[in-house]
């Protein structure tokens, strides 16, 4: 179970992390790139829209992370209906989830040849 102070600490090596990611700002770039990952179906299970998290930049990512620090017991609750987990063990997952799959989304927007080989291994050729 993780407590206050280790959910903090969690966290705020995760910000660190996302904040080390170069983002790709080139709208161009960004838009063909949900719309490859859309017509794939592409599903990462992360707790915002996928339309939404396929077009994210970095600082609206950062400022999500905020919210979901701030959400009660009530509302991370109705996220995870029957989840036996504390909170902070699930805003923990949820944001940990968003960093993660948020770096691989920059490296399908940099055109890396591993990511999108990951990717077309799960949703082409499956």
């Amino acid at each position: 179970m993780v407590t206050a102070t280790d959910f903090l600490f969690k966290v705020a090596e995760l910000q660190d992390d996302l904040r080390g990611v170069t983002d790709i700002s080139d709208a161009k770039t960004v838009t063909e790139t949900a719309e490859r990952l859309e017509g794939l179906n592409y599903a990462p299970t992360v707790i915002l829209p996928v339309a939404d998290f396929l077009r994210i930049k970095k600082i609206d990512l950062l400022a999500k992370i905020e919210e979901i620090i701030s959400l009660s017991d009530e509302e991370v609750y109705e996220l995870s209906p029957g989840d036996p987990r504390s909170y902070f063990d699930m805003k923990l997952q949820y944001i940990a989830t968003l960093v993660y799959y948020f770096k691989q989304l920059v490296q399908l927007r940099r055109g890396n040849a591993e990511a999108w080989d990951e990717v077309d291994e799960l949703y082409v050729h499956d």
